[in-house]
C-alpha cells in the first residue's frame, strides 16, 4: 500500500519531499502531479467535487493538465528527492482558477518511470503497486495581483 505524505505550502519557496527508500534504488523515478479543487465549489449552474480537476475560464470546459515536477534519485544512499517548485512558480493571476477559496490544491504520486498515470487524478492512480508515496499539496500563497505600469500621484477635479 503507498505512503500518504501532505505538504503544505505557505511561503514562495520551492519545497523538497525525501523519500528514503528501505533498500538501494535501481529504478528510475518519476512524479506527477494533478491540479484539483481543495473543496466543493459551484461555478454558474456547474457542481465541483473536492479532487476534481480544476477549470480554466477559457476555454470553460478544459482542465489544467498534469505537471511532471522533476525527481533525483540517489541509488547508494537508497533515498529520492522530489523538488516541488509550486511554492515559486505558482501565479495566483493566470487562468488556474478556483472559485471561493485561497487554497490551490494539487495530488501528486512519486512512482517508477515504467509506470503511465492516467492525465486526472483518481483512486486508480495512487493505488498502483507501482506507485511508492501519494499525497496532497496544499498552496496557502496570497494570489499574485498585477501592478499598472503607471502611478498616479493626484487627481484633481475642477
Amino acid at each position: 500500500m503507498p505512503t500518504v505524505q501532505d505538504v503544505r505550502i505557505t511561503s514562495a519557496t520551492n519545497v523538497s519531499v525525501i523519500v528514503s527508500l528501505c533498500t538501494a534504488n535501481t529504478t528510475t523515478l518519476s512524479m506527477s502531479a494533478y491540479p484539483v479543487f481543495s473543496a466543493s465549489t459551484t461555478y454558474g449552474t456547474n457542481s465541483y467535487r473536492a479532487n476534481t480537476p480544476l477549470l480554466r475560464l477559457s476555454p470553460s470546459t478544459a482542465t489544467v493538465a498534469v505537471s511532471n515536477p522533476s525527481v533525483s534519485t540517489q541509488t547508494s544512499a537508497g533515498s529520492a528527492t522530489a523538488t516541488l517548485t509550486f511554492g515559486t512558480s505558482f501565479d495566483g493571476s493566470t487562468v488556474e482558477w478556483q472559485a471561493g477559496g485561497s487554497v490551490r490544491r494539487y495530488q501528486y504520486i512519486i512512482h517508477t518511470s515504467g509506470h503511465t498515470p492516467a492525465t486526472a487524478y483518481s483512486l486508480a492512480v495512487t493505488s498502483s503497486t507501482a506507485v511508492l508515496v501519494s499525497g496532497r499539496i496544499d498552496i496557502a500563497i496570497a494570489a499574485t495581483a498585477v501592478q499598472p505600469g503607471i502611478s498616479v500621484c493626484s487627481v484633481v477635479v475642477r
